[in-house]
């Protein structure tokens, strides 16, 4: 309606008001339905998916926070395992050296034993031998220095004046 028809300005057309409230509210309704609730699903799905994920990725952390304390109580037992290892070897090995010096020792001493004893059978054999060389040396020089034969006493006697003359 124009001003020239009697009308005003400012006058507001009922009808077209009524009927611009009822085109808003079918349009809000269809928006709604349509528009507004699957996009609300939509990011509710997605809050959902992403909190989720952010369980996940907590669970996740936790499990490997975990894994890393056992990793490391785990690194530390075998470090101390290994270390009483190494202490048990240690020990070991001085007591087996001990054990084994001991058995030297005794092994030296045994030789040294051995030894005396055949050194000292070995010496009396020679004495025996230098005494019967004796006994033919002296017995072949009273022979000729007596130009007669010694009785075996008196040649016996002889010999071991001699020798024990030589000896000492």
């Amino acid at each position: 309606m124009s001003a020239e028809a009697g009308g005003s300005i400012l006058q507001v057309d009922w009808i077209l008001a009524v009927a611009t409230i009822v085109n808003f509210i079918i349009f809000a309704f269809i928006l709604k339905k349509l528009m507004f609730k699957p996009l609300n699903d939509q990011i509710t799905g997605r809050q959902k998916e992403v909190s989720d994920a952010l369980a996940k990725a907590d669970e996740a952390q936790k499990k490997a926070d975990q894994m890393s304390e056992d990793i490391r109580k785990w690194k530390s037992e075998a470090m101390d395992d290994i270390g009483k290892l190494k202490k048990e070897n240690e020990d070991r090995l001085a007591k087996q050296k001990i054990e084994l010096t001991a058995l030297a020792k005794e092994d030296i001493a045994r030789l040294k034993e051995t030894s005396a004893k055949q050194l000292e059978a070995w010496k009396i054999e020679q004495e025996k031998n230098l005494q019967a060389q004796l006994t033919d040396i002296v017995s072949d020089i009273t022979k000729k220095v007596l130009k007669r034969e010694v009785k075996v006493e008196d040649h016996d006697e002889l010999v071991n004046k001699t020798y024990n003359e030589l000896v000492r």
